[in-house]
């Protein structure tokens, strides 16, 4: 065999295997509408902004109850007004009336992100989530469509660092730095991206793992960066409590502040003069309510988002 095709071929093994490994080249778990949903880039951009409603902005000690007037529901998105980014029953107050999301996206199984009884009574047709997710939640929706009669939604199985477009947006599963009581789940954030918008939602995650980093295209030993429009990440620590516990798997405020003032600094997060980098998942007990808030600012560029909060990326 002739060495220079020799080589060529083992690098081409090398890297499929490695790539393969990462999920790029696996199938997914189930099947898929190619009419609705594939995973790879297309020529067909969507123009457009790309609109993000805050349902909730709280951590998992939050409950129904109302702690005075402050209160949050557990995080959750609403994408465009008709995808989601998590949810639980807690958020359906605020979906606008006569809106009614057929697709979820998980990041991860626990309670306050995800609810399979609450995804049904809410009409979902169509879930994504984690392949390493699949046999769990597809027995939860098995249990939930038994008890409630309800119709089994689609259950689809995502690699990471590997894009699907659905609905004219794509979505970029990264993994993130968060651990769940299931063995082997790897927890999500994601990219999303539609015309010109490119915004990255973070929860639940201590820090953005390298290998996301870098397939995001903000790792400055990239050869070729793609800056984000948007930021919404976790501040589950809040401002004061950067050693506790919850480090491992979570951020606190001034982690935030330094990741978005770096990605700025080397132009890998471009905000217009009147846009933010938006904190949510914010534990009851760790983060200032909206009267401290009031007295002590947070510091530019971030902003504590609250649950009905809209806003648009371009």
């Amino acid at each position: 065999m002739d060495r220079r095709n020799f080589l060529k071929d083992s690098a081409l093994a090398f890297i499929a295997a490695h790539l393969g490994g990462l999920g790029l080249f696996a199938k997914d778990s189930s099947s898929v509408n190619t009419s609705e949903v594939f995973s790879g880039d297309d020529s067909c951009v969507v123009p457009g902004p790309l609109k993000i409603r805050f349902l909730g902005t709280g951590a998992a000690g939050w409950t129904e109850k109302w702690f005075g007037n402050y209160h949050r529901n557990h995080s959750s998105i609403l994408i465009d007004d008709h995808l989601l980014i998590d949810f639980n029953a807690m958020a359906a107050s605020m979906i606008p009336e006569g809106i009614h999301p057929k697709t979820i996206f998980y990041t991860h199984s626990h309670v306050d992100h995800f609810n399979a009884k609450d995804a049904l009574e809410l009409g979902i047709e169509r879930v994504f989530l984690s392949n390493t997710l699949m046999a769990q939640a597809t027995s939860e929706f098995e249990k939930a469509a038994a008890e409630t009669g309800l119709k089994m939604p689609q259950i689809i199985g995502l690699n990471t660092l590997r894009p699907y477009r659905v609905d004219g947006i794509t979505f970029k599963p990264l993994p993130a730095n968060h651990g769940t009581n299931i063995p082997g789940e790897q927890a999500l954030i994601y990219l999303l991206e539609k015309g010109s918008a490119r915004d990255l939602y973070a929860t639940d995650t201590g820090v953005i793992p390298a290998v996301g980093a870098q397939y995001a295209g903000f790792d400055k030993h990239c050869k070729v960066h793609f800056p984000l429009t948007g930021l919404i990440i976790e501040s589950t620590m809040g401002m004061d409590h950067d050693e506790d516990f919850r480090m491992f798997t979570h951020s606190s405020t001034a982690l935030v502040l330094r990741t978005a003032r770096m990605l700025q600094h080397y132009g890998l997060l471009t905000l217009k003069e009147d846009e933010h980098v938006y904190l949510t998942h914010l534990s009851r007990t760790l983060n200032p309510t909206p009267e401290e808030l009031e007295k002590n600012p947070l510091p530019e560029p971030l902003f504590t988002a609250y649950d009905g909060l809209e806003v648009i990326f371009d």
